[in-house]
């Protein structure tokens, strides 16, 4: 066979070699761009929980908009919090919107938007039994209970006079419950979170005190994979605050007037 057959065989393989390539990846960014594949955890009220078996809260209702603004379609994938980041980090899901604080650990392996919104404290929860307790310092060799990974379980984690009760789950009741059962002196969640369950019947059996200069962090985490599609979510958050779509939602959600 001629030389110059042989280019022109080779040169016809590669056109459709890279055509094939190009092709594979485009249909793979446009069905990412086209979907988003959310992870979330439905047992942290009022930002992601199940309401008459449909996945409700301020943070699925915040990246819903964001979908409908974006022409996107939604894939929620509910998980246990600890596996959260783990499974962004494997791409496994796109963007997480389950009530989760930045920090600078997380901040290394995903990105985050801007706050979604300020103002909540953590709270100190006890059994009326328990009055004594009202100020971090009363925590002193006490065993306080803490949902697994949220921002009440990094505060308490710098004390080393105080022993940390983990709840491995995001659940609110599971905490109080902690207290009811003996397990715990004290359980320390957020305002926000805890707030959808001060009005039972039980409440009236804890007191709750605020924590000072402490505050509940919100925001959106990203997949480092996917750093357009961040942009996009970021820019959306900030349209969604300049036309009062966000305060709409955290007026729904997470105003207790």
């Amino acid at each position: 066979m001629k030389k110059n057959n042989l280019f022109f065989i080779a040169s016809v393989f590669m056109g459709v070699f890279l055509f094939w390539i190009f092709s594979y990846k485009k249909a793979t960014v446009d069905h990412m761009h086209a979907t988003l594949v959310v992870g979330t955890n439905s047992e942290f009220p009022p930002f992601s929980f199940q309401e008459e078996g449909k996945l409700v809260g301020f943070d699925i209702d915040v990246i819903t908009e964001i979908a409908h603004r974006l022409g996107k379609e939604l894939i929620f994938k509910d998980l246990p919090f600890e596996t959260l980041i783990p499974e962004i980090q494997l791409g496994n899901v796109h963007v997480i919107a389950a009530g989760m604080s930045p920090t600078p650990e997380r901040r290394a392996v995903v990105f985050f938007t801007e706050q979604l919104f300020y103002g909540s404290p953590l709270t100190i929860v006890t059994l009326n039994d328990k009055s004594t307790i009202a100020t971090p310092d009363d925590l002193s060799h006490k065993t306080v209970a803490v949902n697994e990974g949220y921002l009440a379980d990094l505060y308490i984690s710098q004390r080393e006079d105080v022993t940390v009760y983990r709840i491995s789950s995001a659940s609110i009741s599971e905490g109080l419950l902690a207290l009811e059962s003996g397990r715990a002196d004290a359980f320390i969640a957020s305002y926000a979170s805890l707030y959808p369950f001060l009005n039972m019947d039980r409440s009236k059996n804890f007191l709750v005190h605020s924590i000072e200069n402490t505050e509940e962090l919100d925001a959106l985490a990203v997949s480092h994979k996917y750093p357009e599609l961040f942009s996009l979510i970021e820019q959306t958050v900030q349209h969604m605050k300049n036309d009062g779509m966000l305060d709409k939602l955290i007026k729904k959600w997470l105003s207790h007037d």
